[in-house]
């Protein structure tokens, strides 16, 4: 199972990836001026490593500025 984490605050966006609960990929960048906009390049961004696509993940939790996005 995939899982996806995105928290974007006021200066910081991180992202990560967890399968079967070990971390698979991670991104750490700067939050833009549209946080649903910086939300879905974090995790583009995270999921370029592993080759996946948000219709891959299971689940995909956020929190911050982002999470309503």
């Amino acid at each position: 199972m995939f899982f996806a984490g995105i928290d974007i605050g006021s200066r910081g966006a991180k992202a990560v990836i967890l399968e079967d609960g070990a971390i698979l990929s991670s991104f750490i960048g700067d939050t833009g001026p549209e946080s649903a906009e910086t939300a879905v390049m974090a995790f583009t961004e995270c999921a370029k490593g592993p080759g996946l696509k948000k219709e891959d993940m299971d689940y995909i939790v956020a929190t911050g500025y982002g999470r309503v996005s």
